[in-house]
């Protein structure tokens, strides 16, 4: 890459943590749960299942930020009114899975040596179309802003939600590194907003993935340590893993983080979280 950049921003679900682990066993002990409570839906409905009808649920918003809490409820709707659930019950059903969704955080082993080679030598963000809580995966302490689709406005592959990202943050686009997983929403969509871009192969997914697909990412990388040597010159120094406490593990597995059961969880917003603050712009909810 050209000169060292002045942000690196990265997404967050299969990027930073395991987001599909932490999800799939959510939803079984949610449905262990319901099937305690309604004993008539036994073995009726497993997590692919619920996973369908939340992405059908979500298709319906296009290419608008979906509202991730209300289509969550809404997939649990779907089930219990069958049963005639009331409204209270379908509401703990949906606090519940939030719950048991952050109560055990998975991070892949290259995240915390990554951040703590990067933390204080560039300023670090986060842009994610998700609602995966940075305090609840233990990572909020790295980061200075984090961008929500679903409080600006503008959801990934749209473009515009990295011109709002640079703006806020009152810095040149060619100064901004994002590193995703997806092709089309981290990689193609940022360089069209003049960012540089890194993408995590972390398997052997294909480039195709949106319409954008055609534009080359700046770099890929399989392991966010390469970052250390890939953005910066000189390169960084990698964290000794005895000092993150991820150990030694290959880059395909994740790291999972003793939370107690029950951790608090409540809807994230586009906010700025500073650890030395530095001046920066507010930032102002659009949608």
């Amino acid at each position: 890459m050209a000169a060292n950049p002045s942000w690196v921003f990265f997404d967050v679900d299969q990027t930073l943590c395991d987001f599909t682990t932490m999800m799939r066993r959510a939803l079984g002990r949610s449905i262990r749960e319901i099937e305690l409570s309604w004993p008539q839906l036994s073995g009726r409905y497993r997590p692919d299942e619920l996973e369908r009808i939340r992405d059908h649920l979500a298709d319906g918003y296009g290419d608008a930020p979906v509202p991730l809490v209300a289509v969550r409820r809404e997939m649990f709707a779907t089930v219990l009114r069958e049963v005639s659930a009331g409204e209270q019950e379908i509401d703990e059903v949906t606090d519940h899975y939030l719950g048991f969704r952050f109560a055990d955080p998975v991070l892949f082993p290259d995240v915390l040596p990554t951040l703590e080679a990067l933390s204080g030598k560039v300023r670090l963000g986060v842009i994610t179309n998700g609602n995966s809580k940075l305090d609840a995966l233990g990572l909020e302490h790295f980061f200075e802003v984090e961008f929500v689709a679903e409080q600006v406005g503008f959801a990934k592959p749209d473009s515009r939600i990295y011109e709002y990202a640079a703006a806020e943050v009152g810095a040149d686009p060619a100064q901004l590194i994002m590193v995703g997983d997806s092709y089309a929403k981290d990689v193609a969509a940022a360089e069209l907003a003049g960012w540089r871009a890194v993408w995590l192969r972390r398997d052997d997914q294909s480039p195709a993935d949106g319409p954008a697909a055609i534009i080359d990412p700046t770099s890929m990388i399989r392991d966010l340590r390469q970052l250390i040597t890939l953005c910066f010159d000189p390169p960084l120094r990698e964290s000794n893993p005895d000092d993150s406490g991820s150990g030694a593990r290959s880059p395909g597995r994740a790291v999972q983080l003793g939370y107690a059961a029950g951790t608090s969880w409540s809807p994230v917003a586009s906010h700025s979280r500073t650890r030395n603050p530095p001046p920066r712009a507010e930032h102002r909810l659009r949608g």
